[in-house]
């Protein structure tokens, strides 16, 4: 890929992924479902890393948060609020969880539930 070739793909996705956040943060409703936006926004961050001289300062790679109401205070947590890696398929998350159970010294149980973000 031509550096040109990359500066309009960064472009095209950037602008894609800013017009999704606000549509899902802001409006409540995004036009792309969770699994394309985050093939877009993996695609861009690997762009970003090939080619970090192309990287636009409004990049959605480097915003943190969203554009919902901060009226609310912040809150210390009691715990660390970590983030877990996104898997796709049964595969990646049995791989997910032996990972997880290689790192811990207690025995491990799981709960699951529907991804429950955004505007809720």
């Amino acid at each position: 890929m031509t550096k040109e070739e990359a500066e309009t793909e960064i472009g095209a996705l950037s602008d894609e992924l800013l017009r999704n956040q606000y549509e899902y943060y802001v409006l409540g409703n995004s036009s792309a479902t969770d699994l394309e936006y985050d093939h877009k926004f993996d695609r861009l961050i690997e762009l970003e890393a090939e080619f970090p001289d192309l990287k636009r300062p409004d990049s959605p790679t480097a915003r943190v948060g969203s554009d919902l109401t901060s009226d609310l205070p912040e809150a210390d947590h009691t715990i660390l609020v970590l983030s877990l890696d996104k898997v796709y398929t049964e595969a990646e998350l049995v791989s997910w969880m032996r990972k997880t159970e290689v790192n811990t010294e207690t025995e491990l149980s799981f709960i699951v539930e529907e991804k429950i973000d955004g505007v809720s």
